[in-house]
């Protein structure tokens, strides 16, 4: 009876989105409108026991195994309006979406965007549609007013540091062109979109980026308006963008180059602001690694040296033949002779 009753417990955190045990919920208020929810007995008599001052004298709720689903925090009924949790109800429960940290940023500081989050949806990679009203509505109760997607302090949180892997950027498609990250001769963070590929190199357009500065920020790129590293270039036919790029770089490896994954892939007209899901604390270490991976150096420290004696001191034949002999695996007779022809 007892796995029975955690079966229906689990049937319920899936059935109404509930990531906690239900025996943990103290409001059921929203659910009370949902159809499914008057049609489940178990559910209903679990909420009326929250509702009436009645208990349950002898139960050991203690006992029972964490039903709670591990790795997040925040349930969506906890940040969402009641009414468009349950509006779009089924279609949260479609992509079984829990909990708000299944929508921030690695670091825990931010929300990822509508075209981030559709983009690692293996059944919508490459569409771009508005975003829902539900995923609005918790965008708008989440994050703080025009801050570029921060979370609101009670629910941002510390996060481990993540091991974010990136593509490099020579494994795609010559015909595919791409945001890229990779480092300067300065050992700074260096962004842009690739304009045309070879094989060994690449063009790109350069935009910037404050990240080191902000390391705890989602990288935010901007056109480079023409720095003095740069080629100023005018718009043609072969530059698949619909601006003028302002700043390129006509010649960059893609051996040292990583895939950037961003809110948009093409620039356009109107395209000012350029952002990523990742922070450049996320991806510091895994650019830095991955660029100086072609840098090593044979390291010459530990290896003996054999220094040849000079003329002077050069040992007689007779020396020479016992030292060499010494040195040999061959086992010999001590009364042994040696004869040396030489020219």
């Amino acid at each position: 009876m007892k796995n029975l009753f955690l079966y229906r417990l689990c049937l319920i955190q899936f059935s109404f989105l509930i990531p906690i045990s239900p025996l943990l919920v103290k409001d059921w208020a929203i659910w009370s409108k949902l159809f499914a929810f008057k049609q489940d007995y178990i559910a209903c008599t679990i909420a009326l026991l929250t509702t009436t001052p009645f208990r349950l004298s002898r139960s050991r709720l203690s006992i029972l195994p964490d039903l709670t689903i591990p790795d997040g925090h925040t349930p969506l009924f906890d940040v969402m309006t009641p009414k468009i949790f349950i509006s779009y109800f089924r279609r949260l429960r479609s992509l079984q979406l829990y909990y708000l940290s299944q929508f921030i940023t690695p670091q825990g500081t931010h929300l990822i965007t509508w075209n981030v989050y559709l983009s690692n949806l293996s059944c919508r990679k490459g569409h771009h549609v508005l975003p829902h009203k539900w995923f609005n509505d918790i965008y708008q109760r989440a994050t703080v007013p025009n801050s570029n997607s921060l979370l609101l302090d009670q629910f941002s949180f510390d996060a481990t540091s993540s091991n974010i892997d990136l593509v490099p950027a020579f494994s795609s498609s010559r015909k595919s062109m791409k945001w890229i990250v990779t480092l300067d001769e300065d050992g700074s963070p260096l962004f842009g979109k690739q304009l045309s590929k070879q094989q060994y190199s690449c063009k790109i357009v350069h935009w910037t980026s404050d990240c080191v500065t902000r390391p705890n920020d989602v990288i935010t790129l901007s056109p480079c308006p023409s720095c003095s590293k740069h080629v100023p270039i005018t718009h043609t036919k072969s530059n698949p963008t619909d601006v003028t790029p302002l700043c390129i770089i006509p010649k960059l490896s893609p051996l040292r180059s990583l895939l950037l994954s961003t809110t948009q892939e093409r620039i356009r007209h109107d395209t000012t602001v350029i952002t990523s899901p990742f922070t450049w604390a996320d991806l510091d270490e895994t650019v830095r690694l991955y660029y100086g991976r072609l840098d090593i150096q044979p390291n010459f420290l530990y290896i003996d040296v054999v220094t040849l004696p000079s003329p002077s001191f050069l040992p007689s034949l007779d020396e020479a033949a016992s030292l060499a002999f010494a040195a040999s695996p061959l086992a010999t007779p001590p009364d042994n002779h040696y004869c040396f022809y030489t020219d």
